[in-house]
């Protein structure tokens, strides 16, 4: 089996059904799911910096990542 068909269906079987239960967990005002939420914009935003970095020249990488993780909150 293909190993990008192997990771998409853990992603459909583990992640999916995680997602729904952290909305239904509604526990201190969804506190874990925003915290999943923020973990995800930090990832994200530090892949989308290192893309980023090999054409342009970015501010401090620190700085990046933890006003663009923080934003949504």
């Amino acid at each position: 089996m293909n190993s990008k068909v192997l990771s998409r269906l853990c992603i459909f079987f583990f992640g999916f059904p995680l997602v729904i239960a952290l909305i239904l967990l509604k526990q201190y005002n969804h506190i874990v799911l925003h915290t999943v939420i923020a973990a995800a914009s930090f990832l994200a935003s530090a892949e989308l910096y290192n893309i980023f970095s090999h054409n342009f020249k970015l501010q401090n990488k620190g700085v990046v990542i933890v006003l663009s993780g923080l934003i949504h909150l």
